[in-house]
């Protein structure tokens, strides 16, 4: 899924409860967590969706093919009696400033809900594949 090129991300992916950190040090693959302070801002800015004692942001960088890509990695808050997360990674080709966190973070909603559709429309496409199969005509 990649998005059009007015966005500041190349590339995202819904990952489910599993991390893109977690996934990469299953991986061996070697990154580098960035501390700033456009974190804190966007817990602050952004604190209708993102809740800074349940939800988590982590920006990092790592190689690839002798290239620095940088992610940004939202882990929203699904079930907290368990401790549950669901993930969404964001990819970018130069180093994501504030104002392009901010884009990011305001492109979830619209990415969660557009997702939601496609799955929603796939499960009820395979019901009715389902349904026709044990029909007898």
């Amino acid at each position: 899924m990649t998005q059009e090129n007015s966005k500041p991300y190349i590339d995202f992916k819904f990952l489910g409860v599993r991390s893109f950190v977690e996934l990469m040090q299953e991986a061996g693959t070697a990154y580098t967590v960035i501390d700033d302070d456009s974190i804190e801002n966007l817990y602050r800015e952004e604190n209708s969706f993102l809740k800074k004692d349940l939800d988590t942001v982590v920006l990092g960088s790592a190689q690839r093919d002798e290239q620095e890509l940088y992610f940004l990695q939202f882990g929203i808050m699904i079930a907290p009696d368990l401790g549950v997360r669901s993930f969404i990674v964001f990819i970018f080709n130069n180093r994501p400033d504030y104002s392009h966190l901010k884009i990011t973070a305001g492109d979830i909603e619209y990415l969660v809900n557009e997702y939601l559709d496609s799955v929603q429309k796939s499960t009820v496409q395979q019901e009715t594949l389902d349904n026709s199969k044990g029909t007898i005509n």
